[in-house]
């Protein structure tokens, strides 16, 4: 009896019939559902490299002639000029790299570049834990000047997605959060910040994406699905000063500062007062302070953010409507939905309108200039910042960031006069829930008002006496 093989019908590979035989409609799983094409794709491997093409045919003859086209292509010009030629938006690229996700993601994204950076970056630091990738012998990941980072950054993304798998990613999460000190402050901060890691990773695989990633296999399940966020425990903000004392000792050691009060310091060590350079430094110091005192005074009286504060120009002040006006500029693009017009108090007006008929930059807070292009957080203003911070410290401000601290007590004076509310609307928040978590200090105390019984109880006459005795 003759035998019957199994095997393809031998066919050269300039022949289109080889190809024929080989092509298929790929499947996609998303979360457990298959996808299957109505396209024909093949797998050509050359030199020991193999790729995917999709041959754009739903007919099995004209997808095995592709294929005769793309491998002749291969063969003659190369892997690059076959995929400049053949790839299209039909062709699904499978198991990708974490570097080749981020790149695609890239090409799709809406969000701001230096809020997709801090999302990348994030998700980098935990495919690098998880993998446990370190940094290489001599290097270190923070360099970015002797190529460090970018060693560190090459070997992460050659990571394969599918390795970066829920179970993993939890692993992790523990192990972090074992490395927690006794102390529950620290163990709050570190699931703060395991929830922000995570948070921030996975809004790279968000609806909004995937969407238009249709044409890339991803792993299934996801990288963090399933993955639970911890508990956090209260954000409810804790005042650490009285505001109008504030504002007064601000006035008496910021604004009203002058040169021949200042002791000059040079790598924090006081200079001689007659040096050149010691009067030039006091003047500086000086200077400083003045503009800190104007920042104090937006944050404080205005609620205005940092990057307001830093970016805001004089034509953002509405002189006779006795508002300020947070909108985008020539180098400022407000958060979402945080554009709005500010009421001012008359007297803040007046101070500042003073200090613009004195000024000669259009930005309200002397600095350099700014840089809206960069993809890392820049203030134009950074040395008056830090002269701010250094002073609020020295005021019992020990908050992790202290100038925020400031607009969170104008959201209290607020909440106090007028609700929250009214609190909510002028911190320009999207949900209100957000200022009632993080932003309101209850300032004023409300109590059982059931003490005077226990006064008039415990100071009956051998009250005390007979107490004893009954305990005896």
């Amino acid at each position: 009896m003759a035998r019957i093989s199994n095997s393809k019908t031998s066919f050269s590979k300039t022949d289109f019939r080889y190809w024929e035989q080989r092509v298929f409609f790929p499947t996609k799983n998303f979360r457990g559902d298959i996808h299957e094409s109505k396209i024909y794709s093949i797998r050509i491997q050359v030199n020991g490299h193999r790729e995917t093409f999709s041959t754009g045919e739903s007919s099995k003859r004209a997808a095995g002639k592709k294929s005769v086209e793309i491998y002749h292509c291969i063969k003659g010009a190369g892997w690059a000029e076959a995929r400049k030629r053949f790839k299209g938006q039909m062709e699904v690229l499978t198991d990708l790299s974490v570097g080749e996700f981020i790149e695609e993601v890239s090409k799709v994204t809406s969000l701001k570049a230096r809020t997709f950076k801090t999302y990348v970056y994030k998700f980098r630091r935990i495919v690098s834990e998880v993998a446990n990738i370190k940094d290489a012998d001599g290097t270190n990941r923070r360099d970015y000047v002797n190529g460090g980072a970018k060693a560190w950054r090459d070997r992460v993304n050659a990571v394969k997605l599918r390795r970066i798998t829920p179970e993993k990613v939890n692993r992790w999460k523990l192990e972090y959060l074992k490395k927690a000190k006794p102390d529950p402050r620290d163990q709050q901060a570190k699931r703060r910040t395991v929830n922000s890691n995570i948070r921030n990773a996975k809004s790279l695989f968000s609806r909004k994406h995937l969407n238009f990633l249709k044409h890339i296999e991803l792993p299934d399940p996801l990288p963090f699905d399933g993955v639970i966020y911890e508990s956090e425990g209260s954000y409810r903000y804790r005042s650490q000063c009285e505001p109008h004392e504030l504002l007064q000792a601000a006035t008496e050691e910021l604004y009203a500062a002058i040169p021949k009060n200042e002791v000059a310091l040079y790598k924090g060590i006081p200079m001689h007062p007659l040096l050149p350079r010691a009067r030039e430094i006091a003047q500086i110091q000086a200077n400083s302070k003045r503009e800190a005192f104007k920042i104090l005074l937006l944050a404080l009286t205005v609620g205005l953010r940092r990057n307001e504060i830093d970016k805001l120009q004089w034509s953002q002040f509405i002189w006779n409507k006795g508002i300020l006006r947070i909108e985008p500029t020539d180098c400022f693009e407000p958060k979402a939905d945080s554009c709005g017009d500010m009421p001012v108090d008359f007297e803040v007006l007046q101070f500042f309108r003073e200090q613009w008929e004195k000024s000669q930059g259009k930005f309200v807070i002397d600095g350099g200039e700014a840089k809206p292009q960069v993809t890392y957080r820049h203030y134009r203003a950074h040395r008056h910042f830090d002269t701010l911070i250094t002073w609020l410290k020295s005021q019992g401000i020990s908050s992790r960031n202290p100038i925020h601290a400031l607009r969170k007590e104008y959201g209290t004076l607020i909440c106090a006069q007028a609700g929250i509310h009214a609190a909510s609307s002028l911190l320009r928040h999207s949900d209100i829930r957000i200022t009632s978590k993080h932003y309101v200090d209850n300032k004023q105390q409300v109590v059982s008002g059931l003490g005077p019984v226990l006064t008039m109880a415990t100071s009956a006459p051998d009250f005390e006496d007979e107490a004893l005795q009954a305990t005896g």
